[in-house]
Formats: structure tokens, sequence, C-alpha cells
């Protein structure tokens, strides 16, 4: 496959003449009513039946549940801080 790539003169354009604009306006379009959306009723929770306590029998207190400290959240800075002291103690090692 071959490519001409001889300088092809590109023609020079012809100034268009600009088009006047028409006199008469366009009618401009009737602004359309937007319908107004109409709010729908939100239903009402219905209440939880509170459970009716035995006589005789104490209901037990809710547990309370002790969230645990995440392990990637306790072992960051002390990780952090061996690993820069490795690089200290290395880099002591290599001067030294």
């Amino acid at each position: 496959m071959a490519f001409n790539i001889g300088v092809t003169p590109s023609p020079s354009p012809s100034p268009s003449p600009s088009p006047s604009p028409s006199p008469s306006p366009s009618p401009s379009p009737s602004p359309t009513p937007t319908p107004t959306p109409t709010p729908t009723p939100t239903p009402t929770p219905t209440p939880t039946p509170t459970p009716t306590p035995t006589p005789g029998v104490t209901p037990s207190p809710t547990p309370k549940v002790e969230v645990p400290v995440t392990p990637q959240a306790a072992t960051f800075w002390p990780t952090i801080f061996v690993i820069l002291g490795g690089i200290f103690f290395l880099t002591l090692g290599l001067v030294f």
C-alpha cells in the first residue's frame, strides 16, 4: 500500500456571505404547566406491643454488648514503630 506524501495545496476558503436574520421573530412556544405531584400519604408505624410481664417473674435486663477493639486498629501504630525502628537500627549497622 503506497501513501502519497506530496504536499497538496489546500483551497483557500472563500468568504461566505453571513445569513441575515429574518425580520419575523419565531413564535415562542407556550409554556406548558408542570403538573404538581400529589403527596403520597406516609404509612403510620404500628406500635409494637409491649410484652405483659407474668406475675412472679422478673424480666432479665438486656445484656450490654461490649464492642471489642479491632486488631487492625490496635496493631497499626506499634507495627509502624517496629518497622521504623528496624530501619533505624539497620541504618546504624550499615553506617558504623
